[in-house]
Protein backbone atom coordinates (compact mmCIF):
# COMPACT_ATOMS: atom_id res chain seq x y z
CA UNK A 1 0.00 0.00 0.00
CA UNK A 2 2.94 2.61 0.54
CA UNK A 3 4.25 1.80 -2.58
CA UNK A 4 0.83 2.81 -4.42
CA UNK A 5 0.39 6.02 -2.13
CA UNK A 6 4.17 6.97 -2.87
CA UNK A 7 3.44 6.68 -7.03
CA UNK A 8 0.21 8.53 -6.42
CA UNK A 9 2.25 11.62 -4.68
CA UNK A 10 4.85 11.36 -7.52
CA UNK A 11 1.91 11.57 -10.39
CA UNK A 12 0.95 15.29 -12.01
CA UNK A 13 -2.94 15.45 -11.37
CA UNK A 14 -3.48 17.55 -8.29
CA UNK A 15 -6.70 15.67 -7.00
CA UNK A 16 -4.58 12.14 -7.14
CA UNK A 17 -1.60 13.78 -4.70
CA UNK A 18 -4.35 15.06 -2.43
CA UNK A 19 -5.59 11.78 -1.96
CA UNK A 20 -2.92 10.12 -1.64
CA UNK A 21 -1.03 12.94 1.12
CA UNK A 22 -4.97 12.20 3.11
CA UNK A 23 -4.30 8.61 3.23
CA UNK A 24 -1.06 8.80 4.17
CA UNK A 25 -1.75 11.11 7.05
CA UNK A 26 -4.88 8.57 8.31
CA UNK A 27 -2.31 5.84 8.38
CA UNK A 28 0.79 8.43 10.43
CA UNK A 29 -1.59 9.71 12.81
CA UNK A 30 -1.94 6.95 14.98
CA UNK A 31 1.04 5.14 16.19
CA UNK A 32 4.59 6.27 15.65
CA UNK A 33 5.45 2.51 13.75
CA UNK A 34 3.02 3.35 11.53
CA UNK A 35 4.13 6.90 10.75
CA UNK A 36 7.43 5.17 10.56
CA UNK A 37 6.55 3.37 7.88
CA UNK A 38 5.63 5.83 5.78
CA UNK A 39 8.73 8.11 6.24
CA UNK A 40 10.70 4.51 5.30
CA UNK A 41 8.43 4.65 2.02
CA UNK A 42 9.63 7.70 1.11
CA UNK A 43 6.94 10.44 1.48
CA UNK A 44 7.86 12.69 3.50
CA UNK A 45 10.16 14.63 0.54
CA UNK A 46 7.63 13.66 -2.12
CA UNK A 47 5.32 15.87 0.96
CA UNK A 48 7.59 18.69 0.91
CA UNK A 49 6.99 19.12 -2.81
CA UNK A 50 3.26 19.28 -2.30
CA UNK A 51 3.84 22.68 -0.07
CA UNK A 52 5.30 23.90 -3.00
CA UNK A 53 2.64 23.28 -5.34
CA UNK A 54 0.21 26.19 -6.15
CA UNK A 55 -2.19 24.70 -4.88
CA UNK A 56 -3.76 25.49 -1.61
CA UNK A 57 -5.84 22.56 -1.01
CA UNK A 58 -2.77 20.62 -1.55
CA UNK A 59 -0.21 22.63 0.05
CA UNK A 60 -2.80 22.28 3.44
CA UNK A 61 -3.36 18.26 2.51
CA UNK A 62 0.99 18.22 2.74
CA UNK A 63 1.11 20.19 5.77
CA UNK A 64 -1.76 18.16 7.89
CA UNK A 65 -0.15 15.25 6.88
CA UNK A 66 3.59 16.06 7.82
CA UNK A 67 2.08 16.94 11.30
CA UNK A 68 0.78 13.46 11.21
CA UNK A 69 3.77 12.39 11.10
CA UNK A 70 5.96 14.03 13.23
CA UNK A 71 3.83 15.07 16.46
CA UNK A 72 4.99 11.26 17.66
CA UNK A 73 8.67 11.27 18.38
CA UNK A 74 11.56 13.66 17.70
CA UNK A 75 13.30 11.51 15.22
CA UNK A 76 9.97 11.87 13.12
CA UNK A 77 9.93 15.45 13.47
CA UNK A 78 13.58 15.68 12.85
CA UNK A 79 12.97 13.73 9.18
CA UNK A 80 10.65 17.03 8.51
CA UNK A 81 12.87 19.34 9.36
CA UNK A 82 15.78 17.46 7.63
CA UNK A 83 14.03 17.82 4.47
CA UNK A 84 13.57 21.36 4.80
CA UNK A 85 10.39 21.10 5.67
CA UNK A 86 10.10 24.48 8.34
CA UNK A 87 11.27 27.24 5.09
CA UNK A 88 8.44 26.11 3.15
CA UNK A 89 6.12 26.24 5.86
CA UNK A 90 7.01 29.58 7.41
CA UNK A 91 5.55 31.62 4.55
CA UNK A 92 1.96 29.85 4.73
CA UNK A 93 1.49 31.37 8.03
CA UNK A 94 0.56 34.25 5.95
CA UNK A 95 -1.41 33.18 2.93
CA UNK A 96 -4.84 34.19 2.83
CA UNK A 97 -6.52 30.34 2.94
CA UNK A 98 -7.30 30.18 6.57
CA UNK A 99 -7.23 25.95 6.27
CA UNK A 100 -4.05 26.58 4.78
CA UNK A 101 -2.68 28.50 7.72
CA UNK A 102 -4.41 26.00 10.37
CA UNK A 103 -2.64 23.63 9.20
CA UNK A 104 1.02 25.15 8.93
CA UNK A 105 0.61 26.94 12.50
CA UNK A 106 -0.04 23.04 13.40
CA UNK A 107 2.62 21.60 11.61
CA UNK A 108 5.14 23.94 12.51
CA UNK A 109 4.20 23.10 16.50
CA UNK A 110 3.94 19.68 16.49
CA UNK A 111 7.66 19.97 15.24
CA UNK A 112 8.46 22.53 18.02
CA UNK A 113 7.14 20.76 20.77
CA UNK A 114 9.77 17.84 21.26
CA UNK A 115 13.52 19.43 22.03
CA UNK A 116 14.95 23.11 22.18
CA UNK A 117 16.70 22.55 19.06
CA UNK A 118 13.15 21.55 17.22
CA UNK A 119 11.65 24.94 18.49
CA UNK A 120 14.88 27.20 18.09
CA UNK A 121 14.84 25.69 14.56
CA UNK A 122 11.24 27.04 13.40
CA UNK A 123 11.79 30.33 15.55
CA UNK A 124 15.16 31.07 13.24
CA UNK A 125 12.90 30.63 10.05
CA UNK A 126 11.08 34.24 10.81
CA UNK A 127 7.92 32.53 12.77
CA UNK A 128 7.15 34.32 15.14
CA UNK A 129 6.50 37.64 13.83
CA UNK A 130 3.82 35.92 11.49
CA UNK A 131 2.45 33.70 14.23
CA UNK A 132 2.02 37.08 16.66
CA UNK A 133 0.26 38.24 13.61
CA UNK A 134 -2.30 35.35 13.40
CA UNK A 135 -3.33 35.75 17.14
CA UNK A 136 -5.25 38.61 15.71
CA UNK A 137 -7.15 36.77 12.69
CA UNK A 138 -10.60 36.48 11.86
CA UNK A 139 -10.56 32.44 11.78
CA UNK A 140 -10.62 31.06 15.55
CA UNK A 141 -8.87 27.87 14.60
CA UNK A 142 -6.07 29.90 13.01
CA UNK A 143 -6.12 31.73 16.39
CA UNK A 144 -5.60 28.84 18.27
CA UNK A 145 -3.57 27.28 16.57
CA UNK A 146 -0.86 30.38 16.24
CA UNK A 147 -1.38 30.73 20.43
CA UNK A 148 0.07 26.84 20.56
CA UNK A 149 2.97 27.50 18.49
CA UNK A 150 4.10 30.13 20.52
CA UNK A 151 3.25 27.94 23.50
CA UNK A 152 5.44 25.42 22.27
CA UNK A 153 8.20 27.03 21.36
CA UNK A 154 8.47 29.22 24.63
CA UNK A 155 8.22 26.20 26.93
CA UNK A 156 11.81 25.25 26.73
CA UNK A 157 14.54 27.42 27.36
CA UNK A 158 14.26 31.21 28.22
CA UNK A 159 16.40 32.18 25.35
CA UNK A 160 13.15 31.14 23.10
CA UNK A 161 10.80 32.89 25.59
CA UNK A 162 13.30 36.24 25.43
CA UNK A 163 12.71 36.27 21.55
CA UNK A 164 9.02 35.69 21.87
CA UNK A 165 8.83 38.48 24.70
CA UNK A 166 11.44 40.98 22.61
CA UNK A 167 8.94 40.32 19.44
CA UNK A 168 5.99 42.26 21.64
CA UNK A 169 4.56 38.51 22.47
CA UNK A 170 3.74 39.00 26.07
CA UNK A 171 1.33 42.35 25.03
CA UNK A 172 0.36 40.10 22.09
CA UNK A 173 -0.92 36.70 23.97
CA UNK A 174 -2.31 39.25 26.96
CA UNK A 175 -4.48 40.53 23.81
CA UNK A 176 -5.45 37.13 22.76
CA UNK A 177 -6.36 36.02 26.24
CA UNK A 178 -8.80 39.12 26.99
CA UNK A 179 -10.64 39.21 23.44
CA UNK A 180 -10.80 35.94 22.83
CA UNK A 181 -14.24 34.48 24.43
CA UNK A 182 -13.79 30.67 24.45
CA UNK A 183 -11.72 27.80 25.99
CA UNK A 184 -8.78 28.55 23.47
CA UNK A 185 -7.46 31.49 25.82
CA UNK A 186 -5.75 28.31 27.36
CA UNK A 187 -3.65 28.34 25.03
CA UNK A 188 -2.61 31.73 25.78
CA UNK A 189 -2.87 31.46 29.72
CA UNK A 190 -0.13 28.38 29.13
CA UNK A 191 2.49 30.64 27.01
CA UNK A 192 2.27 33.72 29.57
CA UNK A 193 2.75 30.85 32.01
CA UNK A 194 6.18 29.18 30.57
CA UNK A 195 7.35 32.95 29.86
CA UNK A 196 6.81 34.02 33.53
CA UNK A 197 8.84 30.41 34.87
CA UNK A 198 11.86 31.04 33.67
CA UNK A 199 13.12 33.78 35.30
CA UNK A 200 12.20 36.89 37.59
CA UNK A 201 13.40 39.42 34.08
CA UNK A 202 10.94 37.44 31.80
CA UNK A 203 7.79 37.10 34.96
CA UNK A 204 8.34 41.12 35.48
CA UNK A 205 7.85 41.48 31.58
CA UNK A 206 4.31 39.69 31.71
CA UNK A 207 3.25 42.17 34.41
CA UNK A 208 4.49 44.72 32.59
CA UNK A 209 2.12 43.63 29.28
CA UNK A 210 -0.64 43.69 32.04
CA UNK A 211 -0.83 39.77 32.12
CA UNK A 212 -2.10 39.64 35.84
CA UNK A 213 -5.51 41.61 35.67
CA UNK A 214 -6.75 38.96 32.67
CA UNK A 215 -5.33 36.12 34.40
CA UNK A 216 -7.01 36.93 37.85
CA UNK A 217 -10.53 37.43 35.80
CA UNK A 218 -10.11 33.64 34.51
CA UNK A 219 -9.96 32.34 37.73
CA UNK A 220 -13.89 33.40 37.93
CA UNK A 221 -16.94 30.93 38.05
CA UNK A 222 -17.88 31.55 34.40
CA UNK A 223 -14.62 30.16 32.80
CA UNK A 224 -13.97 26.53 32.15
CA UNK A 225 -12.48 24.82 35.16
CA UNK A 226 -9.69 24.15 32.37
CA UNK A 227 -9.08 27.58 32.24
CA UNK A 228 -9.49 28.49 35.63
CA UNK A 229 -6.85 25.71 36.46
CA UNK A 230 -4.17 27.04 33.86
CA UNK A 231 -4.97 30.69 34.82
CA UNK A 232 -3.99 29.79 38.92
CA UNK A 233 -1.33 28.13 37.61
CA UNK A 234 0.11 30.81 35.62
CA UNK A 235 -0.67 33.37 38.32
CA UNK A 236 1.80 31.28 40.13
CA UNK A 237 4.88 31.25 37.83
CA UNK A 238 4.35 35.14 37.93
CA UNK A 239 4.29 35.61 41.57
CA UNK A 240 6.95 33.20 43.04
CA UNK A 241 9.90 34.98 41.90
CA UNK A 242 9.98 38.44 43.98
CA UNK A 243 8.00 40.78 46.74
CA UNK A 244 7.51 42.93 43.85
CA UNK A 245 6.01 39.92 41.85
CA UNK A 246 3.74 38.85 44.45
CA UNK A 247 2.38 42.13 45.52
CA UNK A 248 1.13 42.63 41.56
CA UNK A 249 -0.60 39.81 41.80
CA UNK A 250 -1.38 40.59 44.97
CA UNK A 251 -2.93 43.95 43.99
CA UNK A 252 -5.07 42.24 41.32
CA UNK A 253 -7.07 40.79 43.45
CA UNK A 254 -6.01 37.08 42.82
CA UNK A 255 -5.35 35.71 45.59
CA UNK A 256 -9.10 36.11 47.29
CA UNK A 257 -9.91 34.02 43.91
CA UNK A 258 -7.03 31.37 44.66
CA UNK A 259 -8.29 30.79 47.89
CA UNK A 260 -11.56 30.32 46.70
CA UNK A 261 -10.88 27.93 43.88
CA UNK A 262 -8.45 26.03 46.94
CA UNK A 263 -11.28 25.58 49.40
CA UNK A 264 -14.19 24.93 46.47
CA UNK A 265 -15.90 21.92 46.52
CA UNK A 266 -16.60 21.89 42.97
CA UNK A 267 -13.08 22.70 42.26
CA UNK A 268 -11.08 19.34 40.84
CA UNK A 269 -7.97 18.24 42.67
CA UNK A 270 -5.99 19.18 39.83
CA UNK A 271 -7.16 22.58 39.98
CA UNK A 272 -7.07 22.91 44.18
CA UNK A 273 -3.50 21.72 43.70
CA UNK A 274 -2.55 24.69 41.01
CA UNK A 275 -4.13 27.20 43.29
CA UNK A 276 -2.55 25.65 46.06
CA UNK A 277 0.88 26.05 44.99
CA UNK A 278 0.21 29.56 43.52
CA UNK A 279 -1.45 30.69 46.82
CA UNK A 280 1.80 29.31 48.33
CA UNK A 281 4.43 30.77 46.22
CA UNK A 282 2.89 33.75 46.00
CA UNK A 283 2.24 34.79 49.98
CA UNK A 284 5.89 33.28 50.86
CA UNK A 285 7.23 35.85 48.74
CA UNK A 286 4.76 38.76 49.30
CA UNK A 287 6.67 41.47 52.55
CA UNK A 288 3.88 43.88 52.06
CA UNK A 289 0.94 43.25 54.50
CA UNK A 290 -1.36 45.36 52.71
CA UNK A 291 -1.46 42.89 49.78
CA UNK A 292 -2.31 40.03 52.30
CA UNK A 293 -5.15 41.85 54.11
CA UNK A 294 -7.69 40.27 51.50
CA UNK A 295 -7.49 37.11 52.63
CA UNK A 296 -7.79 37.66 56.26
CA UNK A 297 -10.78 39.87 55.64
CA UNK A 298 -12.07 36.74 53.14
CA UNK A 299 -10.86 33.78 55.50
CA UNK A 300 -12.31 29.63 53.70
CA UNK A 301 -15.96 28.96 55.06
Amino acid sequence: ASEALVHCLETVDPSVREGAAWAIGYIARHTPDLAQTMVDAGTVPLLVVCLQEPEPSLKQIAASTLADICKHTPELAQVVVSENAISFLAPLISHKDPKLKKQALSCLGKIAMHTPEHAQAVAAADVIPRTLERLKDQDPSVRKNAATLIREIVKHTAQLASVVVNAGGAAALVDYVVNIGDSGKLFGIMALGFIAACNETLAWAVVEAKAVEPLSKALEDEEPEAVRAVAAWALGQIGRHTSEHAVAVADAHALTHLLRLFVSESSSEDTKTKAKRALKGVVQKCTRLAALEPLLDSPPT
